[in-house]
């Protein structure tokens, strides 16, 4: 299982200088985006297009760890005043914990912006203002099914948490194939069950993001938002876990 984080491409404080030139009359930017193939594809497709639109300008893009290695690298260059020029970061709650009033550029009164939707403008905004920009489309987090194994078991597609943990229960009763794959060594991964969750969060409690975000409300202490974390600690405790969830890496569940 995996989860697609959403992302902001966001710049700097304006504190920081950009890098030396490479010529005189070539302006050089850095590009920090977290090391997944995907990702660095696309960052550098990026900048290589936009050097072809802009020929004095040159993006050196670097990468970085992901997960909680990569979060804390980045909170680290922003507070010493390393930070690359523009970087790729999560929206929402975590967008918040890098004090963008602070540490980026506001970016409110930018033309783009006019292009840019209003929900997404919400998840990168502190006090009214807008410091961050989209890229790449929207994304989302789901579960992958092996239609082999559901196939020979006569199983199908849950449409519910019982379902799939009855579905989870005859895996484990075949013997040999751990119903659930997770891969805890890249933390990322394992915020599945809870943020896949939050469309049931929202329609049990449809002001519960800007409680939270005001901290007037908790995960531990909402109902609706627990039973992510339940979910999880579920499917750990009827044993459908692989052995080494713990320390399996997200390329391992994948293969």
């Amino acid at each position: 299982m995996s989860l697609l984080r959403p992302l902001l491409l966001a710049a700097v404080s304006v504190g920081l200088a950009f890098a030396a030139p490479a010529r005189a009359d070539t302006v050089s930017l850095t590009f920090l985006v977290d090391n997944a193939p995907s990702t660095v594809k696309v960052a550098e497709t990026l900048a290589t297009e936009f050097t072809a639109r802009n020929p004095d300008i040159e993006i050196e893009v670097e990468t970085r760890p992901g997960g909680a290695e990569g979060d804390n690298l980045i909170k680290t260059r922003l507070a010493t005043g390393d930070m690359t020029d523009v970087f790729l970061y999560n929206a929402g709650s975590l967008f918040h914990a890098i004090n963008p009033e602070q540490t980026l550029v506001d970016l409110t009164d930018e033309p783009f912006q006019a292009d840019v939707l209003d929900i997404f403008k919400g998840v990168v905004s502190a006090n009214g203002r807008v410091y961050g920009a989209p890229i790449q489309g929207a994304m989302g987090g789901g579960i992958l099914y092996n239609k082999k194994i559901y196939a020979t078991l006569g199983l199908s597609v849950p449409k519910s948490w019982a379902e799939f943990m009855n579905n989870n229960a005859a895996i484990k009763a075949k013997g040999g194939i751990a119903p659930v794959i997770q891969t805890f060594k890249d933390t990322w991964t394992s915020q599945l069950f809870v943020l896949g969750d939050f469309y049931n969060v929202l329609k049990a409690e449809p002001d519960f993001l800007e409680r939270y975000t005001a901290n007037k409300a908790k995960f531990a202490t909402s109902p609706a938002a627990l039973k992510g974390f339940q979910h999880q600690e579920e499917v750990f405790k009827a044993g459908y876990l692989n052995p080494d969830f713990a320390s399996a890496t997200y390329d391992d569940g994948c293969a």
